[in-house]
């Protein structure tokens, strides 16, 4: 008989094998299992539990509420929610293949790569909640676009994204792989948004927004932010938060992406400050490039610095290249979003308040 998945029942649990399942009318007894160091192993659930107190066994469930069977690994990777996460940065979708340009078929290819190799997509906001949803074995994965090109978001004579824009590929990739996801954030550039000033173009900011992509702070007119005066800067971050925010209905931009990744004299202005009544205050502040980010959980996580990986063949193959040399290395959930799991010999990555977030379970 196989051992029984880590379950969250009490101190001991009862389990029946019932004869119009199993083909057999006996009865055991058996407790919960360890979870055990490597997920690959798929344990099968028995056909009928129930919770057991000290004194013995209250009365059985009814069947179909009591199959629990074990999740899939997908990819048959050991938990470790202490590993570091991609988080891409695109900009032009298009062809043919430049510096800071992805072809179609390029884009396209990456998707497909990152979804052979385990990755799944996620939201930033969903990262920077700590609510890295996911399933057993697989890995979360972030998209980012900036500077608001056109090839990123355009529209046919129907109203719909073409199919050769950034949105119209994912939007048909997730079609035919649902379990990837659809997730994505834009910072934009207001005077230059998806081909043209802003203020013709909010019927894209609504479409992005009303089917669950994110947008992201990228200033007004993409200055060298290190060049700026402490008025410019704000006015720069300031004023685009306040024109999303009417154009929107108060939609509020949680981060912002450095322009040339370059920091102001001031680096706090970067995330904080105001132009007159446009405030704004974000959460997370992305650089170019560099590397996969840190888990949240991890004591190097800073959200105000959170490193991006630039798209490209070669940059996709480098790094999943080092996720597969260093496995230590990469973000694998445990498929329950409220506990943490990571092999023991981690520990020393914990950042101090994480058990205040998960359920620790080292192993």
């Amino acid at each position: 008989m196989s051992a029984l998945p880590p379950a969250r029942l009490a101190a001991f649990t009862c389990v029946t094998l019932v004869a119009a399942v199993l083909g057999a009318g006996s009865a055991g007894r058996a407790s919960a299992a360890r979870r055990p160091a490597s997920p690959s192993r798929i344990e099968h659930a028995l056909p009928q539990l129930w919770i057991a107190d000290v004194g013995g066994c209250s009365a059985p469930t009814p069947l179909a509420q009591a199959v629990n069977p074990q999740p899939v690994n997908i990819t048959g990777r050991a938990p470790n929610e202490l590993g570091r996460i991609p988080i891409m940065e695109y900009h032009r979708i298009w062809n043919p293949e430049a510096p800071w340009q992805r072809s179609t078929a390029g884009f396209r290819r990456d998707l497909e790569r990152l979804y052979a190799a385990g990755f799944r997509s996620v939201s930033l906001g969903d990262l920077l909640a700590n609510r890295i949803d996911l399933p057993l074995g697989a890995s979360p994965v972030v998209f980012t676009f900036d500077d608001s090109y056109v090839s990123q978001l355009w529209f046919t004579a129907d109203g719909t994204p073409a199919s050769d824009s950034a949105v119209g590929i994912m939007q048909r990739f997730a079609a035919e792989h649902p379990d990837f996801g659809l997730h994505g954030v834009f910072y934009i550039t207001w005077n230059t948004l998806f081909g043209g000033p802003g203020a013709r173009n909010t019927d894209k900011l609504r479409y992005l927004v009303d089917h669950g992509f994110e947008l992201g702070n990228h200033t007004i007119s993409h200055p060298d932010l290190s060049h700026g005066t402490t008025a410019s800067v704000q006015k720069e971050l300031g004023q685009e938060q306040a024109l999303v925010r009417q154009a929107l209905g108060g939609y509020e931009m949680q981060t912002m992406a450095l322009p040339y990744g370059n920091w102001p004299r001031d680096r706090g202005l970067a995330q904080a400050g105001a132009a007159g009544d446009a405030a704004y205050h974000f959460q997370a502040i992305l650089q170019v490039g560099s590397e996969p980010a840190p888990a949240p959980a991890s004591a190097a996580y800073n959200p105000l610095v959170l490193p991006r990986v630039q798209a490209g063949e070669q940059s996709l193959s480098y790094w999943l290249s080092w996720f597969d040399q260093h496995p230590d290395e990469r973000y694998v959930s445990d498929g329950d979003v409220n506990v943490l799991a990571f092999p023991a010999r981690l520990s020393n990555r914990l950042r101090p308040d994480a058990a205040q977030h998960w359920t620790l379970r080292p192993y």
